[in-house]
């Protein structure tokens, strides 16, 4: 393949979005792309030396990782195998003390002055395994969770329409 006037337009690389981008003989400094590469002829909307480089690249074209592969089926990336972890925005600032621990541990928080709340504690499939009330002006609980076995969980306070969690894990030597 050349660009009409005989200089050589070699090395296709596919791109993100599809396109197909080729570098050429004496165009070091930019990229050929062609739009449309699954279209025939001039549908293809082939573009000369229209990507601008920040760099010489010599004769060869920067890498383009294939984002196009997806899911290889039974391979480990075809299927999610972690929840998404709750996101800590600190609204009531939980600490919780050891971390890890044998489900004996105390936790502290700041709820408004003048809110109660609930503390769940979640196992990492989401179930809630515990269930406590939290009073107004409260700012630590000390907790004594011996039933949970060895594993990760999440303590999530929840006020009015706010909530905040956060992972701890239990660690059992029995």
């Amino acid at each position: 393949m050349d660009d009409g006037a005989g200089n050589p337009i070699f090395r296709p690389r596919p791109g993100p979005n599809g396109k197909l981008y080729y570098i050429g003989w004496g165009s070091e400094t930019n990229l050929s792309v062609i739009n449309n590469p699954d279209l025939a002829d001039t549908l293809c909307d082939f573009q000369q030396h229209s990507v601008q480089l920040t760099s010489y690249h010599g004769t060869s074209i920067p890498d383009f990782p294939n984002y196009r592969l997806g899911p290889l089926t039974g391979s480990s990336c075809d299927t999610l195998t972690s929840i998404n972890e709750f996101l800590d925005d600190s609204y009531y600032d939980i600490a919780i003390s050891p971390n890890p621990n044998n489900g004996i541990f105390t936790i502290s928080y700041g709820l408004q002055a003048d809110r109660s709340g609930k503390l769940r504690v979640l196992d990492i499939n989401g179930k809630e395994v515990y269930l406590r009330s939290l009073p107004i002006y409260s700012i630590s609980q000390q907790l004594e969770l011996d039933f949970l076995v060895s594993g990760i969980y999440y303590l999530q306070i929840v006020s009015g329409k706010n909530s905040e969690s956060k992972k701890f894990v239990v660690v059992r030597e029995d």
